[in-house]
């Protein structure tokens, strides 16, 4: 029998502890966790710190699922793993939403809305496909998004005036059973809308909408 050392207790004897892949503390999940959930990546205090919606909402004629609330830890991991490209959070995202996602995605396949070439360039990957791939989703990245002048000095109405998105001439979506149009926050929808638009003009099936964080702050003119 393995003997206890001195500041080592007894959870430490039974069972090895886990890395949370967010905050990187050690700690030892609940047993309902390890019965539900298909890989155990961040801590109690993480969880806690996603604000969760599950809320369907009507955008056009199609209807889209809001994850979270862009608050908390959800828009914290945002920041580190798009603008210093912090790959190791991809899989954090939807870890807390994995069985109702499966569920809900079920015979469908996901499609990320784009960003432009440079960027992906500059990030080293694509930011929304990386996402999904990390937990095993379909993902068909078959959506192009035209370069763009500087946004940040345009007004609000007229932000998006030279984005265009087309569909990747090589793609063949007639064996598709159906599409998510996935995009990580929605604050105008102007690219979910420019995206989703890009996808009906092509493809006659359903079509819905998965949206990881809902932000509600308003812009202003």
């Amino acid at each position: 029998m393995k003997l206890k050392k001195r500041g080592q207790s007894f959870m430490d004897i039974i069972e090895k502890p886990i890395l949370c892949k967010a905050c990187f503390q050690k700690f030892y999940p609940s047993f309902y966790r390890k019965v539900m959930e298909r890989e155990i990546l961040l801590c109690d205090e993480c969880l806690k710190g996603v604000e969760m919606l599950l809320e369907e909402e009507k955008f056009f004629d199609s209807k889209v699922l809001f994850l979270s609330t862009y608050q908390g830890k959800i828009k914290e991991w945002l920041k580190y793993y798009k603008e210093y490209y912090d790959v190791a959070l991809a899989p954090c995202f939807l870890s807390p939403f994995y069985l109702f996602l499966k569920m809900y995605s079920f015979h469908y396949t996901f499609v990320p809305c784009p960003s432009t070439k440079k960027k992906n360039e500059e990030r080293g990957f694509k930011a929304l496909s990386l996402i999904l791939e990390s937990q095993g989703f379909p993902v068909l990245d078959c959506l192009i998004k035209g370069e763009e002048e500087e946004q940040k000095s345009k007004k609000y109405l007229s932000r998006f005036s030279s984005q265009k998105i087309t569909l990747d001439e090589a793609v063949d979506l007639s064996a598709t059973k159906g599409i998510i149009l996935f995009d990580d926050v929605m604050t105008t929808g102007e690219t979910f809308r420019q995206s989703y638009e890009c996808l009906k003009k092509c493809y006659s099936k359903k079509i819905k909408g998965v949206i990881l964080a809902k932000n509600t702050h308003k812009n202003t003119l």
